[in-house]
């Protein structure tokens, strides 16, 4: 009797000491995490949003940039090197942010294709870090305006003045109030001809668009994607686009995936 007695004791605390070990017997919560996707990168718009924006491009009649089969993933012994400098004021290559827009264009050259004879191509052109080993110089300059109000929305900050290339630009002002503001959001890109004397321009391409997004860092990319390379291919050029959020060029231009 007594050894039953020490045995049901024995197994009230091996009992015991299993809640306490266990946490009351309560079951672990498991959490389930999404697979990542790029289309939840914070750039990107949500599905059904669109930039509206328009394109503007002269070329010199008598350039034409080196191309390549799309397919192709090398370049070839032809390609040409370009450099990308700042056209602003106070931004200079070194500018985190230049930097991040400029490499927005080199992945819409390297991973973008355009058609040209029934035939789809990309642009032969490599980026340098090196001016003195380009044959291109891309000068970028980008901007936004101030933004288009009511007389009821109070400017709280007045912007800055600057210039962008050949361009006069004012940075937006900070508003108060209830109602929405639309910006003009700029790009400008100029190509110049390292090889000739002078350097003189090859092409200019202005993109322009009109929206609620005051956020350059996430519009930039869009405007991007809506216009190169294909703009380098119109002596002279202008046309509306609607480009929606989830276009795949968008990818190729954020992360530089063909």
């Amino acid at each position: 009797m007594k050894a039953n007695r020490i045995f049901l004791h024995s197994c009230i605390l091996a009992f015991l000491s299993a809640i306490l070990l266990f946490g009351c017997g309560k079951s672990k919560t498991v959490v389930e995490t999404k697979p990542y996707s790029p289309w939840d990168d914070p750039r990107i718009f949500e599905p059904g949003e669109h930039v509206d924006m328009t394109i503007s491009a002269i070329r010199d009649k008598r350039v034409k940039f080196p191309m390549i089969p799309a397919k192709d993933t090398v370049a070839s012994e032809n390609s040409k090197g370009y450099y990308i400098t700042s056209g602003l004021r106070d931004i200079n290559e070194e500018n985190q942010e230049f930097r991040q827009y400029a490499s927005y264009i080199e992945n819409s050259l390297k991973t973008i294709p355009v058609t040209v004879n029934n035939t789809s191509s990309r642009y032969d052109l490599i980026r340098t870090e090196d001016q003195s080993n380009a044959d291109y110089l891309f000068s970028l300059a980008y901007g936004i305006g101030e933004p288009m109000v009511s007389d009821s929305t109070r400017k709280a900050l007045i912007g800055d003045n600057y210039t962008a290339g050949s361009f006069w630009f004012k940075t937006p002002s900070q508003t108060n109030g209830t109602k929405t503001a639309s910006y003009s959001r700029n790009i400008f890109l100029e190509i110049y001809d390292l090889k000739k004397p002078g350097n003189p321009m090859l092409a200019k391409i202005t993109m322009t668009s009109l929206g609620t997004t005051g956020d350059f860092r996430q519009i930039f990319p869009y405007m991007i994607a809506a216009s190169m390379p294909w703009s380098l291919e119109g002596i002279t050029l202008q046309r509306y686009i609607t480009f929606q959020s989830r276009n795949p060029k968008i990818l190729s231009v954020l992360f530089g995936t063909r």
